[in-house]
């Protein structure tokens, strides 16, 4: 399989070039919700021009990130399921833990993702424009009104 994928690279040099930044780095090769993560997300941001070569030290970041927010929703989900009321301290502070990873992971994928345009703010933010042919006959129209509206109005 690995054969056949290197071959029909090797016959198509434009295949080649675009899956250059696609080179997935080692920690996230091993971390399989991380792959995860690369796997969706990094298509879709090459297409809007946010993911080139430069940018994969920080996905890389961003899909570790992501990874350790499932992991430690995971471990908050579990610790509650064993809790049974009354709750002890030990119990208590067991789900506390388990909150405050999962607040530290919430808050650093918020800062990344804005960082590649994930959220509706941060995209209008960097001004990110979708590629033709990716959005509906609609979303093209709105898309067209709001360059209107913010480009071409005459200041009053």
């Amino acid at each position: 399989m690995r054969a056949i994928s290197r071959v029909r690279r090797q016959q198509n040099p434009k295949n080649t070039a675009s899956r250059k930044c696609y080179a997935m780095h080692p920690l996230v090769r091993k971390d399989p919700l991380a792959r995860n993560a690369w796997r969706q997300l990094a298509p879709i941001l090459q297409r809007m021009g946010l993911l080139t070569e430069l940018d994969v030290s920080a996905f890389t970041v961003l899909c570790l990130t992501w990874a350790r927010l499932e992991r430690a929703r995971h471990r908050l989900a579990s610790a509650t399921r064993r809790a049974k009321a009354p709750y002890t301290v030990e119990q208590l502070e067991a789900i506390r833990k388990c909150e405050v990873s999962v607040e530290k992971a919430e808050h650093s994928w918020r800062v990344l993702a804005g960082e590649f345009g994930l959220t509706p703010a941060s995209r209008n933010r960097l001004d990110v424009v979708a590629p033709k042919g990716t959005l509906s006959d609609d979303e093209e129209a709105l898309e067209a009104e709001s360059f209107r509206d913010r480009y071409l109005k005459d200041p009053q």
